[in-house]
């Protein structure tokens, strides 16, 4: 167990909450929200609005789900106003903190008994150390039904915590709400024109897959060279499918994998899987630069 004494407040014990005796009376500018990954303060941001200060401390360039935080960062964490995770095993280093339950939203916990699981060795690489993708597949947002509900536990506790702004939040959500419902209509009919063919590069695409009854395989493949080395091995049996559309996240669209099957005349898409800020642009642009690059690898 890791236990984050911080200065000035005893090991175990936790900041006083809101309306308990001894906390802040006075209102703040906004409320302190700390998420484990973009989508998820990309929701909040939505539907908060002003109200809310949205932090994802995570190095840019850095996995979200294999980060471990500095005992400050953690600190930073237990003081925030609210903590939102995005469960199913993801960002494991919250299992080893020390952090408010009653300050804590689980965005997944609602469709827990829906989670898909992985298969996957045990490997190191990077600042994150050693890691598995065994257990659950997390990639929640990329199936827009599941990011509605992810929004839908954001706002449900947002309006538990601070229910004087209980109609701002729900105008944040309906809008949010109407622009994945769309997002969800435009995906649907980008990956039917490109007929099933696909093949997927990390388990996060698993509920994308689930979402539009796509004919798929996955191959899981991250920036660790033995496991390039491993994916390279599998590519005969990748060729064998024919035609077939593999999926990348943008962290792997420079791997020496994508010219090899590019020459064997594999169709390669990119597909960001969003787990941190996109360089330009936000979530749901970003997901209609994925649906474009979808609907122009059909034409091909």
């Amino acid at each position: 167990m890791l236990t984050v004494c911080l200065v000035g407040i005893a090991c175990g014990t936790q900041p006083p909450e809101q309306g308990e005796v001894g906390a802040e009376s006075v209102e703040p500018e906004a409320y302190s929200v700390y998420v484990v990954n973009y989508p998820l303060a990309f929701f909040a941001e939505r539907i908060g609005g002003e109200l809310v200060s949205v932090s994802l401390p995570v190095p840019a360039g850095v996995d979200p789900g294999a980060w471990v935080p500095s005992a400050l960062e953690i600190g930073d964490y237990q003081r925030a106003d609210l903590i939102l995770l995005n469960g199913g095993g993801y960002a494991t280093w919250v299992e080893r903190a020390t952090l408010p339950a009653s300050r804590i939203v689980d965005t997944s916990q609602a469709f827990s008994d829906r989670f898909l699981g992985v298969e996957g060795e045990t490997h190191s690489h990077g600042p994150a150390g050693e890691h598995s993708h065994a257990g659950f597949a997390s990639g929640f947002w990329l199936d827009p039904r599941l990011a509605i509900l992810q929004a839908e536990a954001i706002e449900a506790g947002f309006v538990s915590r601070w229910p004087h702004h209980e109609e701002s939040f729900e105008r944040g959500l309906a809008s949010l709400r109407a622009e994945l419902e769309a997002l969800d209509v435009t995906l649907k009919e980008a990956w039917e024109a490109l007929d099933d063919r696909v093949v997927f590069i990390e388990p996060l695409f698993a509920y994308l897959a689930r979402r539009y009854e796509l004919r798929s395989e996955s191959v899981d493949l991250d920036r660790a060279g033995e496991s390039e080395q491993a994916a390279m091995r599998e590519l005969p049996s990748l060729l064998s499918i024919g035609q077939s559309a593999v999926v990348l996240s943008s962290a792997l669209g420079e791997m020496p994998i994508v010219a090899e099957l590019e020459s064997a005349g594999v169709l390669v898409v990119l597909f960001e899987t969003l787990q941190t800020r996109p360089a330009q642009g936000d979530f749901l642009e970003t997901m209609d630069g994925n649906v474009s690059r979808l609907v122009a690898a059909s034409a091909n």
